[in-house]
């Protein structure tokens, strides 16, 4: 069966949707897909065909050339992408490309195209360290929750930093809260992780308090989403979260981790629970990841942790002597 790029770009979109995935990652597919392949592809002067059966090694190419070297960057003002992009842009592609290769759209050399990065290079993006969020700075956000006249807004606010703070939780999943699957008296809490899947996070007895003290003032009936926007049922959505965090950094006059603000809250997470003597498998468990690789990372920016294990080393190298 022959499909065109369009149709097969918008039943990939509709496998996404039934499969449940949260609408901020259809929004990037949609984004990657749509506003920056398919309006390539479909320029006039390209004179591109429309099947899906008729793309070629070379025009994926010349597309990521394009993402590399032409394509208006809203962030810099300059020609180009970031590499972090474009790495998206081709994990997407593949998606799409091993979508359309099951369902027999594709021809059996086109599969090949994303099977490694032979045929389309896969864009390198530095494996920088990212800093975690500092305990005077988290200090200074909790101090600024003080400043805020209205109780509700006062306590929310708090019981959201700590609870960022102590469970290690994504924003996401935090705006997922919901009341009835909270157990304020086990201080843990059911919510949706990446892949939709059902999970659960923990906190220790600060955010739990600062917890009990929001629900007792919060607006609207009990039910539903945990942390809401002021006065009523409507709960808070992640960018939300976001705007709040960056409004107590200005308070306190504070900067916030530059990269990732609030996942930074996570970084510390991983930092206090391997400086805590757990192994990466028991902390891959609280992070709900589902590769150790990934774990890993936080150990690689751990400097002092490096410099422990290293430092152990030498005295057993001394022993030996």
């Amino acid at each position: 069966m022959e499909k065109s790029v369009h149709e097969a770009v918008e039943a990939f979109l509709d496998h996404r949707r039934a499969r449940r995935r949260s609408l901020r990652t259809i929004e990037q597919y949609r984004y990657l897909l749509e506003d920056l392949w398919l309006t390539w592809y479909c320029r006039e002067d390209h004179h591109h065909p429309s099947e899906l059966c008729a793309v070629t090694v070379e025009q994926f190419v010349a597309f990521f050339e394009y993402l590399a070297n032409e394509h208006p960057n809203r962030r810099t003002h300059k020609p180009g992408l970031a590499p972090e992009t474009i790495n998206c842009a081709w994990r997407a592609l593949r998606a799409l490309w091993n979508f359309a290769g099951r369902r027999k759209w594709i021809t059996e050399e086109q599969k090949d195209y994303f099977k490694d990065d032979e045929y389309i290079p896969r864009p390198a993006v530095d494996q920088r360290l990212r800093p975690a969020l500092e305990d005077s700075v988290l200090q200074a956000l909790l101090d600024a929750c003080i400043t805020f006249n209205d109780s509700e807004e006062r306590t929310r606010n708090r019981a959201l930093v700590l609870l960022l703070a102590e469970s290690g939780a994504r924003i996401s999943e935090i705006a997922s809260m919901t009341d009835e699957q909270t157990r304020i008296e086990e201080r843990c809490g059911a919510i949706i992780g990446k892949g939709n899947r059902q999970e659960w996070i923990f906190w220790h007895n600060r955010a739990n308090r600062a917890l009990q003290t929001y629900l007792r003032v919060r607006g609207g009936k009990p039910g539903g989403a945990v942390f809401r926007r002021l006065g009523g049922c409507e709960g808070m959505r992640s960018d939300d979260i976001r705007r709040m965090l960056k409004m107590l950094a200005r308070i306190a006059g504070v900067e916030l981790p530059v990269g990732a603000p609030a996942h930074s809250f996570r970084h510390r997470f991983a930092h206090k629970a391997i400086d805590a003597g757990l192994d990466i498998s028991q902390v891959a468990q609280l992070m709900r990841h589902r590769d150790h690789d990934t774990t890993y990372r936080y150990l690689r920016e751990n400097r002092e942790r490096l410099r422990g294990i290293r430092d152990k080393m030498d005295k057993e190298e001394g022993e030996e002597k």
